[in-house]
């Protein structure tokens, strides 16, 4: 069946897609490996590390014998010990925090290894990710620094960055993140998952996840737009959880209508769907098609705009935000908030053109 290009500049480049065609393919690895050579590990893009662990596994698997390997192989064991250090910290942070009286969810990179990968070396987790309702934020807060483990890397009002002296990184949301939640607000966002957690051991503390259809739009949500830095963990951790059979087609498309990321969805599963080889995806396409289920135009514009990269993408990726803020919103009501937003950005790129202006000689 022909299908037509997706559109965004946050898709995989043609080597990250060589890569993850070997990762998550099942035919023939040697042949996969030759045709990606030369790969330099020096010269390998950021967004492309996340790979390597998996990449071992596959190339130990086909016993392909190779000097760079072995490097490959040093990458899944500093995963391993990583993330055991990571998973300790977790712990100790969960306890603090439910001491308090607050329930924290875990989210992202340490829920899904834990559940989905099969082994803790295959997923690295860059920071840990807890969300708290926005009313309750100020008692973990001061929880974990009072413990003195952890010292404020940036504050903002949807988010507490803490940073410990292993250069861990907890980040702390305020409910759901401000784009994941759109119309609903970061509280009632979470609210509307909070039914669908589960209890699971992570590390040493037993403490609350999403749900999987909710972690695979969350991961679609954040994964499917432009960012820095850039990354095609997403799209790994997406078909994890597919793979594991724990998220079914219906619920799916139920946790996307809920957050109005039909779009964002569709697209990830469309895009999987051509390059790896692990899951029949039929079912998942087939209750995502826009006959059974379509995104609005105002999801569509938004998913649009976080697609948007180069000269222009931050400004793209504000109205996009902007743009899901006011999906529920009158259209009179809409225009306010994007006209605001556009004198906003243009009041920022006046004062930036100043001050370039006034440090010329």
């Amino acid at each position: 069946m022909s299908r037509g290009p997706l559109f965004g500049a946050f898709w995989p480049t043609e080597k990250q897609e060589a890569l993850l065609r070997l990762v998550l393919g099942d035919d023939d690895v040697e042949r996969r490996w030759r045709e990606l050579q030369p790969l330099d590990l020096d010269l390998l893009d950021l967004g492309s590390f996340c790979m390597l662990p998996l990449l071992h596994t596959r190339l130990a698997a086909a016993q392909i014998d190779d000097p760079l390997a072995d490097r490959i192989a040093g990458t899944y064991r500093r995963t391993w010990y990583r993330n055991q250090l990571e998973l300790r910290c977790l712990s100790t942070a969960v306890a603090q925090i439910e001491e308090q009286g607050v329930t924290p969810i875990v989210f992202g990179g340490a829920s899904l290894a834990a559940r989905f990968y099969g082994h803790l070396a295959h997923r690295p987790l860059p920071q840990l990710d807890l969300l708290v309702r926005p009313e309750e934020a100020a008692a973990p807060r001061d929880a974990l620094l009072r413990s003195g483990d952890w010292r404020v890397d940036q504050e903002r009002p949807g988010y507490l960055r803490l940073e410990n002296h292993d250069h861990i990184v907890l980040v702390l949301h305020r409910g759901l993140p401000s784009y994941l939640a759109g119309a609903a607000g970061p509280g009632d966002a979470l609210e509307r998952l909070r039914p669908r957690t589960q209890r699971v051991t992570l590390g040493s503390a037993e403490t609350g996840v999403l749900g999987p259809a909710d972690e695979v739009v969350v991961a679609c949500g954040l994964g499917a737009r432009v960012k820095t830095p850039s990354s095609i963990q997403w799209l790994l951790d997406i078909t994890a959880v597919l793979a594991s059979g724990e998220c079914l087609p219906e619920a799916l498309v139920a946790a996307a209508s809920e957050l109005n990321l039909i779009a964002a969805v569709r697209n990830s599963i469309e895009y999987l769907d051509r390059v790896q080889e692990r899951v029949d995806l039929a079912g998942f396409r087939t209750a995502l098609r826009p006959a059974a289920v379509d995104a609005s135009r105002r999801e569509r514009a938004a998913f649009f705009l976080g697609g948007i990269g180069g000269r222009f993408g931050s400004n793209a990726q504000r109205l996009a935000t902007l743009s899901r803020s006011t999906m529920d919103a009158s259209p009179s009501q809409t225009l306010s908030v994007v006209s605001a937003g556009f004198h906003d950005l243009w009041k920022g790129r006046r004062r930036r053109s100043i001050g370039r202006d006034s440090r010329q000689p």
